[in-house]
C-alpha cells in the first residue's frame, strides 16, 4: 500500500495536506526542523575547518508521508566545486 507524500517547499504547500492530518504533519516537520538545525550547525563548522563554501549547505524542501510511523529520512547531496 503506497501513503500519500506531500512535498512543501513553500508555506502554502502545508494546505495541501488534509485538515485530518495537518497535527499530525506538523509535529514530524518540527522534528525535521530540529534535526536539520543540528545538521547545518554541523555542516557550517564543517565547512568552516575546511575553508569550503557555507552558501551550499541548503535545504530545499521537506516530504511529509503520511504514514502514521513517524520515520525520518535526510538524503545528504554533496556538490562538487
Amino acid at each position: 500500500m503506497t501513503h500519500p507524500e506531500y512535498t512543501i517547499k513553500e508555506v502554502g504547500d502545508f494546505l495541501k495536506v488534509p485538515k485530518d492530518r495537518l497535527d499530525a504533519c506538523l509535529e514530524e516537520f518540527t522534528t525535521f526542523l530540529q534535526v536539520s538545525r543540528s545538521f547545518m550547525e554541523m555542516a557550517n563548522a564543517m565547512a568552516d575547518l575546511l575553508g569550503a563554501d557555507k552558501s551550499q549547505n541548503v535545504l530545499e524542501s521537506f516530504v511529509w508521508i503520511d504514514d502514521g510511523e513517524r520515520n525520518a529520512t535526510i538524503h545528504i547531496q554533496a556538490n562538487k566545486s
